[in-house]
């Protein structure tokens, strides 16, 4: 996948894809989920940020929190 290349659509479905792995994110930030669920359930979350970097440097430079919470997660993960 290259990020840099998406279509409308693409780019739309990326969008909602980050703002949900941000929701649970924060979830697991504020204690209200447990972070080993997070990584049983979504295993590859690193791997998604990793090939999105592209994606979410650009949306940093007009809102610079962008998926912070999803970037922190993804650390998290062993």
């Amino acid at each position: 996948m290259d990020a840099t290349a998406l279509t409308g659509d693409d780019e739309e479905a990326l969008e909602d894809l980050l703002q949900k792995l941000e929701l649970v994110a924060l979830l697991v930030r504020r204690g209200l989920v447990q972070c080993e669920d997070v990584v049983d359930l979504f295993p590859s979350v690193p791997l998604i940020i990793a090939k999105v970097q592209p994606f979410i440097d650009r949306r940093r430079l007009t809102q610079p929190s962008y998926a912070r919470h999803t970037i922190a997660l993804a650390g998290r993960y062993p």
